[in-house]
């Protein structure tokens, strides 16, 4: 599996929407940019932050609006205004993925874009943000890159992630972006972001984590997923999470855990992750109860070839109700 560290300029101002959310959560991971450009903004821009704020019921704008424009082939060429208008290629880019968003979604979604997404950037651009983001940011991306690839071709990826998931001859392209901190997001196809503040290990592991989602076919397994969610040691991890950890559902929350656990093995197995246990308990607050378990399961139980991972996590399920 061939790795392609790229650079996304469109990603990267998304992601810097978080930051601009004002939330100390992501302030003080970007807290130089957010200094130089939040104050440069119109009353008017301030208070449609506020709304999409509210909006969205948190200031984690990221995963969602990266997620849709990765959906459009040609997403880091083009011109970010068209992009967050093309409507119709985000739609018929995401029908060909698991993700799935419904006419009222997207009306709001676009909605969102047009008000106040776009004459956000707009003034951002107007008041120096590309230029600052080619003069200071680009070359420390450009610069992780040249150190990150080496790092990752000693890695015989493909063999380990073919174990769960088929990538025989395929690519991925991980966009290193600077202001993804704290996260890192899955995108349409073989495609994630993570942040250049992060070191070669930890971003081996965001390859190695979110190349598993979705783990499985939600649709074809939810009974079971079900039966995890009525565990009481989980809907207490659950309720108990800290809120910008961005999983407001349950299957989410759960398949999250399914992922970390795969992601794990996988940094595990190459002498990466030296610790699981100890990184599952500090991990996200330590609210990642299902993933121990997962992980034991992994060590124990091989997948036959002939087994789907359906099967497989179903398997595991039937494992933690006998317990």
């Amino acid at each position: 599996m061939k790795i392609n560290c790229k650079i996304s300029y469109n990603l990267d101002i998304l992601c810097f929407l978080n930051a601009l959310s004002s939330d100390d959560y992501y302030v003080s991971r970007h807290k130089q940019a957010y200094d130089s450009f939040y104050p440069l903004f119109s009353h008017d821009i301030k208070e449609k932050i506020k709304k999409l704020v509210k909006w969205n019921n948190s200031p984690i704008f990221a995963p969602t609006f990266t997620l849709l424009i990765s959906a459009v082939p040609s997403f880091s060429d083009m011109n970010i205004y068209n992009l967050l208008q093309a409507r119709s290629e985000i739609e018929d880019g995401i029908s060909k993925t698991p993700y799935h968003f419904n006419e009222n979604e997207y009306d709001e979604i676009f909605a969102r874009f047009s008000d106040t997404i776009i004459p956000l950037i707009y003034e951002l651009e107007n008041n120096g943000f590309r230029e600052y983001w080619n003069t200071v940011k680009l070359p420390i991306i450009q610069n992780k890159i040249s150190e990150l690839e080496p790092y990752l071709s000693q890695y015989n990826l493909e063999t380990l992630i073919g174990e769960f998931k088929d990538f025989s001859g395929e690519e991925m392209d991980v966009y290193i972006c600077s202001f993804a901190n704290p996260h890192g997001i899955k995108l349409c196809g073989n495609t994630l972001l993570t942040d250049v503040v992060y070191n070669q290990e930890t971003i081996l592991a965001n390859i190695t984590h979110e190349v598993f989602h979705p783990p499985y076919v939600y649709s074809d397994i939810k009974e079971y997923v079900d039966i995890l969610a009525k565990k009481n040691f989980v809907i207490k991890a659950f309720n108990e999470q800290n809120p910008l950890s961005g999983y407001s559902e349950m299957p989410g929350f759960i398949e999250e855990h399914i992922v970390e656990a795969l992601g794990t093995y996988i940094t595990y197995i190459l002498g990466v992750e030296k610790e699981p246990y100890e990184y599952f308990k500090k991990h996200d607050g330590g609210s990642h109860v299902l993933s121990p378990l997962f992980f034991e399961y992994l060590l124990n139980n091989k997948r036959k070839p002939e087994q789907s991972m359906n099967d497989f996590f179903i398997s595991f399920v039937k494992t933690v109700n006998r317990q």
